[in-house]
Order: C-alpha cells, then structure tokens, then sequence
C-alpha cells in the first residue's frame, strides 16, 4: 500500500507542475497585455513590463495555488485512469479514500511549498516590481525611490525623506528639511513614524523638531504632530503597497497597527485570513477533484475532465470575490467573509466525493 501511495502522490505532484506550466504562462501573458497598455507613460517602457511580469510570477503562482491543486489532481488521476492504473490499484485494495489521502499528501507539500514562496520569495519580490513600476510611471515627479531610502521628495523649500517602510506600508525614519531662500536650512522634522491618508495631513508619531533661530538651534520634542504633506495622491502611492503584496507576517503586523491606531482594517483582514485560508480551499479543490476521475463515466477523456473542472474552479473563484465584495459591503467578520466560501466548498466536496465512493 506505501509503494501505491508514492505513486499516486508522484503523479499528482506531476499533474500540480503540468498545471502551473500551462496556468502560468496563459495567466502571465494576460498580465503583460494589461502592462503594455502602460508602456511610454513617464519612463515606463517595455523591458519595464517584462520585468514587472517576471517578478510577479511567484505571486501569480501563489494566486493560482487552488486551480493547480484541482487541475494539477484531475490531469494526474485522470491520466491514471484512461490507462486503466487506477482500476489496476482498485483490483488490489486501493480504495478510493486512500487515493483521496495520497492526493491530499501530495497537496500539503504543495501548500508548504506556496507558503514559503509567500512569505520569503513573492511578496519581497512584487513589492520591489511595484516600486520600480510607480516610480517609472511618476517619471519626472519630484518623488522618486531611491536605493538606501523609501522615497526622496521635494516640492519648493521643502525636501522629505522616508528611510523605510514597515509592514509594507507604513512610513518610517521620516525627515523633513525646510530651507530658506538663500538654500538655508531653517527646520528639521524627524519622526519615528506616520499615519498617512491621500486627502488629509499626515500624523507624525515621536517627533522630533529642530529650529534654526538666528543661527541657534532650538530642539523640541513632541509625541505626535499634524503635517501637511505636500506629496500627491500618486506619489503617495510609491509609499503604498497593495494588501496582496503583504506576506501573511506583514498583514498580521498591519492590521494589528491600523486596530491599535483607530483605522479601518477589514480589507487587510480579510487579505490575510484568504491567505490562512489557502489550505483549506486547496484541499477542498483536490477533494472535489477526485471524483472527476475516479467516478467519470468509461471512455471519458481527460480534455472533458479538465474542462469541467476549470469551470468549477472558475466558478468557485467568482463566488469567492461576490461574496468577499458583499461581506465588506456589509461589514461582516472577516473570517466569516473569507473562509465561509471555503468551508462551503470543503462540505459540497466532501459530499460529492462520499456519494462517489459508495458507488465505485
């Protein structure tokens, strides 16, 4: 029965890398159109948006984690099936909840292997595309990301330095640098850190001001203090990742800071509990999977197995988003919001796989 496993559990994590090999490229391909819709505004040209592409790749994979896990099952154990292995390991005891198990074994290495990529690979990797897009597209914009810093900026007499982003999007290691006609420098402002908003000053947390008097330097120190940004809503941008770019750890981190400072925090968590919740849907997808192979009717081929679980995968996906959209209309709990759809879909698995099995 081991020896069954392993096989079962190699051909599935074969049908996961044949899935993603033809998910990815159609996937990536769709994102590059919408990339060169963009190219030749500011400094954004093409070699831009292939690079964008190509540092997103690890975060489309991640988003596709689901549908490869379905199809990825389907087009392993619907390979299994039309050279009649399946029957073959049937005949020997292999029950179908052991090929359900092996499926799912073969799942969690690709889950672990996705949640790695999250955290240590993808989200890195698309915040940098991110930065390297906004600050191309700003083009001339007296914003610009600069290595070292998060962002320099200048409008007049004033010049802003943001040294880091924690969490992804909150402004850190703040410097402002008022200078006087003469290219004097008549104030500095640094603070610890910022709450920043598109249309209104910024809250600038452990602050510390520096006055220059007639030459004399009057330090002040002050927990918070308003300052009116000069920068615009798109360069605001260049400091903003977006939710998904956030790895798990980050979105933890954020939505507990926007919790403890007052701020609306439900689109981040419900981001974040759609991520702890991969496992689940991914699991439910291979579950829902297995019958498509197992309990076709003889003679069914796989292009018609395939077909119909893309459009189950692609219907799950679509109810996914109505009803995330829906429950943060209506503020609903955002574990309600995003694992409800997932539970929904690992019971209506179980179910179909159960009625499956009785009749295999």
């Amino acid at each position: 029965m081991k020896t069954a496993e392993r096989y079962l559990m190699r051909a599935v994590a074969g049908g996961f890398v044949v899935a993603a090999a033809v998910l990815l490229p159609l996937f990536s391909f769709v994102d590059l159109v919408e990339q060169l819709d963009d190219t030749g505004e500011g400094n954004y040209h093409i070699a831009q948006a292939f690079a964008y592409v190509g540092l997103t790749l690890p975060r489309r994979l991640i988003e596709l984690g689901p549908f490869i896990a379905l199809l990825g099952t389907i087009v392993a154990l619907g390979g299994l099936a039309s050279h009649r292995e399946l029957t073959a390991l049937r005949s020997v005891g292999v029950s179908p909840g052991r090929i359900a198990l092996a499926a799912l074994k073969a799942g969690i290495l690709l889950i672990l292997l996705l949640a790695a990529t999250d955290q240590f690979v993808a989200s890195p990797l698309q915040q940098y595309a991110f930065g390297m897009r906004s600050d191309a597209l700003s083009g001339g914009s007296n914003a610009r990301l600069a290595s070292g810093a998060a962002l320099w900026a200048r409008r007049g007499d004033r010049v802003l330095r943001v040294g880091a982003l924690r969490l992804g999007r909150i402004p850190a290691d703040i410097e402002v640098f008022h200078f006087n006609a003469k290219g004097h420098l008549i104030k500095y402002i640094h603070a610890d850190h910022a709450e920043i908003h598109h249309r209104a000053p910024w809250r600038l947390n452990t602050v510390l001001v520096k006055a220059f008097i007639a030459g004399t330097p009057v330090t002040t120190r002050r927990a918070s203090m308003v300052w009116q940004t000069f920068l615009t809503p798109a360069q605001i941008g260049l400091l903003e990742k977006p939710a998904e770019s956030l790895s798990p750890v980050q979105l933890y981190g954020y939505v507990h800071y926007l919790r403890t400072t007052g701020q609306s925090s439900a689109v981040y968590a419900v981001m974040l509990w759609q991520k702890l919740g991969m496992p689940l849907t991914a699991a439910a997808m291979i579950l829902l999977a297995v019958p498509f192979s197992i309990g076709a009717p003889r003679g069914t081929s796989i292009g018609s197995r395939i077909a119909l679980g893309a459009i189950a995968g692609l219907g799950v996906y679509l109810a996914d988003q109505i009803i995330a959209n829906i429950g943060l209309l209506f503020d609903l709990s955002p574990p309600l919001i995003a694992l409800g759809p997932s539970v929904v879909l690992l019971t209506v698995a179980l179910a179909v796989f159960g009625k499956s099995a009785t009749r295999c």
